[in-house]
């Protein structure tokens, strides 16, 4: 189980999308929901390349 970033919640790990935030190579999870995705991107408190790599999979969809 794994949490997503996004709403919180605890989904099995192959719900999840999993992004590779900093260059220390630490994943992060969120669900396939734009709203957890745009939640994440007013978030203030991510690092700059977290945001890119929302922003990049935001643009996918």
């Amino acid at each position: 189980m794994r949490m997503c970033l996004g709403c919180r919640t605890s989904r099995p790990k192959n719900e999840l999308i999993r992004i590779n935030g900093d260059a220390q190579e630490r994943g992060y999870y969120v669900c396939d929901d734009p709203d957890c995705i745009a939640r994440l991107l007013k978030n203030k408190r991510l690092g700059n390349s977290l945001k890119e790599a929302l922003t990049e999979l935001e643009g996918k969809r």
